[in-house]
């Protein structure tokens, strides 16, 4: 069964690609919706600011990040095996994304002061 992701995911996936590849400050809004394939009233319907949409990446990729960690250290035993897994994991993740530095420190590091 093909699940039909909805508008707001659209924006928010489309939005975490540019963010993170390209960053926060040269990802412009029209370039979301050019992408997100969505129409400028769907998309300020669903979030009032180009800020708004990074919070809402930010907060998936940590739900994200979380979700997928808890998975792969499950099968280590508690103690130190854990922490060690925890280690294991970011080498696995590390290895299978084109990482481009913490998504966190990107958007901070591109957000303007005030």
């Amino acid at each position: 069964m093909i699940i039909k992701e909805s508008v707001k995911d659209r924006i928010i996936t489309a939005a975490s690609e540019l963010f993170y590849f390209d960053g926060y400050n040269q990802t412009g809004i029209n370039k979301i919706i050019e992408e997100a394939q969505v129409s400028k009233d769907s998309m300020y319907r669903h979030f009032g600011s180009k800020e708004a949409i990074a919070v809402a990446y930010l907060e998936k990729r940590q739900r994200m990040i979380s979700q997928e960690m808890t998975e792969f250290i499950s099968a280590y035993s508690p103690g130190n095996d854990k922490i060690i897994g925890i280690f294991d994991y970011l080498l696995h993740w590390l290895g299978e994304v084109d990482f481009r530095g913490c998504g966190f420190q990107n958007i901070i590091t591109d957000i303007p002061k005030d």
